[in-house]
Parts: structure tokens; C-alpha cells; sequence
């Protein structure tokens, strides 16, 4: 079957990470910029930060994986996406080391890199790092937990854009049964659960 675009992906958007309040850099303040897509600007105050946080703590430190991470987040909402994926590929680098492998930033810097491969249409890359995502958080989590769902949907968002329905519905499915178990039925998340599988049957 020919690989097409998976229906239900939502284009991460910039500075959803936290990166706390140090120096005057508030991070309410950055995330807002992002949801207003003043991309650049909030870039450019990402940038400053990890300039600051770089002085501060050396080269490696959580705060600057993290603000590494943001970045990544701004370039990919400018669609510099060589830059987007320098920069989340040196969160993900800096948090195995600070963590280990098994640290649920690892897991979201690995779940960034497998949906913004995903919404390139680079399916099997995107869905090599969201199955580390997933291995991660269920360790950490375990199988009925926010995050475990999310990375079942996007797993199945990988399997559709590969032409594997089946197994894309398997992902959908299971993402499904934990947003309800969770959230119960009328929630936004299991609506949108509802909605790609419906999509997934009509396509």
C-alpha cells in the first residue's frame, strides 16, 4: 500500500517545555510567544536563555537540554528543520547522559524527534523513536498513563503513513482504551482518539 501523510497529527508547536524561571527568562512568558507564533521571537529569547544557562552551569546541564529541546521547537515552527533536529538531537544526546536511557525526558526528547520524522513523511525513522518513547514511558509509567497513550497514537500515525493500517488501528485502539480509562468518555483526547479511527476506516 502507498505511504501517505497519517490523518490526526497535530504539528508540535514551539516552547511547550518548561524551562523554569532563572534570570529573568519566565517560561509562561516564552510558551505564550509560541501560542501567539511569534516563532522567531521566541527563538530568539530561547537563544539568549541557553546563552545564560551555558555560562552558568557549563555545558551539560538539565536546563540547558531542555532549553536545547525549546529551540528545537522554534526552528521547527519557522520550518528550519535542519536546525530543529540539530538541536532536539542534542537534548535527547544530553538527557541520556545526565539520566541514563530510561528518564522520561529522554522519552520526550525521543518522542519530538519521532513526530517531527513523522510529519515529514519520514515514517520508519519516526517510528523507530516513538517505539524507544513508548518502551521508556511504559517502564516508567506503566500501561495506563497520558503519555503511554500518546505514544500509541503516534506509533499509530507511523503505521498509516506506512500503509499498515491494521497495525496502525491496533495503536489507535490501545491509545483509545487508556484515554478513556483515564479521562473517561467525554474528553477531548478520546474524542480525538474516536475521530482519526473514524477517519482511518473511511480512508
Amino acid at each position: 500500500m502507498r505511504k501517505r501523510r497519517a490523518l490526526g497529527w497535530r504539528q508540535p508547536r514551539a516552547c511547550e517545555y518548561s524551562i523554569g524561571v532563572e534570570n529573568g527568562f519566565n517560561d509562561e512568558y516564552f510558551s505564550t510567544l509560541g501560542l501567539q507564533e511569534k516563532y522567531k521571537q521566541a527563538q530568539e529569547y530561547h537563544d539568549k536563555a541557553l546563552t545564560i544557562f551555558e555560562k552558568i552551569h557549563g555545558e551539560e546541564h538539565s536546563k540547558i537540554a531542555t532549553c536545547s529541546d525549546n529551540l528545537g521547537g522554534d526552528y521547527w515552527c519557522l520550518k528550519q528543520y535542519n536546525q530543529a533536529q540539530k538541536y532536539r538531537k542534542k537534548a535527547l544526546d544530553m538527557r541520556k547522559n545526565i539520566y541514563g536511557e530510561e528518564h522520561t525526558d529522554v522519552a520526550t526528547s525521543y518522542n519530538n524527534l519521532g513526530t517531527e520524522h513523522c510529519s515529514l513523511g519520514q515514517y520508519d525513522q519516526a517510528q523507530e523513536y516513538h517505539e524507544k518513547s513508548l518502551y521508556i514511558r511504559i517502564k516508567i509509567y506503566g500501561e495506563e498513563h497520558a503519555v503511554v497513550a500518546t505514544s500509541y497514537f503516534m506509533l499509530g500515525n507511523d503505521h498509516w503513513g506506512l500503509g499498515q493500517c491494521g497495525q496502525a488501528k491496533e495503536y489507535f485502539e490501545k491509545a483509545l482504551s487508556i484515554r478513556k480509562k483515564i479521562y473517561g468518555e467525554e474528553h477531548a483526547e478520546v474524542a480525538k482518539s474516536y475521530n482519526t479511527l473514524r477517519n482511518l476506516e473511511t480512508a
